[in-house]
């Protein structure tokens, strides 16, 4: 299981923050060499058209929560 971490900004607009997506089908190392993790992006991406993605990370689930 994995923690995709998205930090994504509004295309009008300042706001910002960021956003955690949990997948148990994808591995760190798939996530890290960005395979799975552009996969979710784009799918994330078309399903939030407002949103921009600045950057992301993969890790470990929970650590999210402790940031």
């Amino acid at each position: 299981m994995i923690e995709l971490v998205i930090s994504a900004c509004q295309l009008f607009g300042a706001q910002c923050h960021d956003v955690s997506l949990v997948f148990a089908d994808v591995s760190l190392m798939q996530c890290q060499i960005g395979m799975g993790a552009q996969m979710q992006i784009a799918k994330w991406k078309n399903e939030h058209p407002q949103w921009r993605v600045e950057r992301y990370h993969c890790q470990i689930p929970g650590a999210f929560a402790k940031l």
